[in-house]
């Protein structure tokens, strides 16, 4: 159950700002971890006609 919503600004949020949100609710970001989570969705999805690296990366 969603208890309450965090504001990332932009689209896409910058990094930092996503990492600001992550700690607002708590969750301590393991950068490293973070960008191999993104590598293998981008490993996933490439290749695919509707992908677009772009959407796999914070400003």
């Amino acid at each position: 159950m969603i208890k309450k919503a965090i504001l990332a600004k932009g689209c896409l949020p910058t990094f930092e700002e996503a990492i600001e949100a992550f700690e607002q609710c708590g969750i301590h970001v393991d950068i490293g971890a973070y960008q191999k989570l993104l590598q293998t969705l981008i490993n996933r999805y490439q290749g695919k006609e509707e992908f677009e690296e772009c959407f796999f990366y914070l400003r």
